[in-house]
């Protein structure tokens, strides 16, 4: 099953998340996340939010470990979206103490950049994972630098 059926199937009670009806990643990460689906993998992401995103990979990657930050847990317990595996991990962390030794035991093939949307924090998330991402792997900043376009 694609992310996007996987997403149709569950709806947005399963999967509360604005990739699929607000920025239509889903199609794009179909095509990018197809390799990977399969295989053993660690992903990371910035900015769980309601932890619908999370649950997507979840679900979609049957061998993968994942690994989620956000500044702050409340979205995701007031909407009662909490991981179904041990496989996922969620930590309260802000994106900008990130360090490249946080990957020591876990080196990424995914890195989604899901946070704050502020280049300055896009910028650190890049210096401090692009060097400990794994050969061939992914690491996709979403909406770049749009709060600063929306509020200059």
């Amino acid at each position: 099953m694609t992310l996007v059926e996987l997403y149709k199937k569950g709806g947005v009670e399963t999967y509360p998340t604005d990739k699929a009806h607000v920025h239509f990643y889903l199609p794009f990460y179909d095509d990018l996340f197809k390799p990977y689906k399969y295989k053993h993998i660690n992903i990371f992401e910035i900015g769980y939010l309601d932890g619908g995103s999370v649950r997507l990979w979840e679900d979609y990657f049957p061998n993968a470990r994942i690994k989620a930050i956000d500044i702050t847990d409340e979205y995701r317990q007031k909407n009662g979206v909490s991981p179904r595996t041990d496989r996922v991990e969620l930590k309260l962390m802000d994106s900008m103490n990130l360090r490249a030794r946080d990957f020591r035991d876990f080196p990424p093939d995914i890195v989604i950049d899901a946070g704050c949307h502020i280049s300055t924090f896009q910028d650190h998330v890049v210096k401090n994972i692009y060097p400990v991402l794994r050969e061939g792997g992914l690491l996709i900043i979403e909406d770049f630098g749009s709060q600063e376009i929306m509020h200059p």
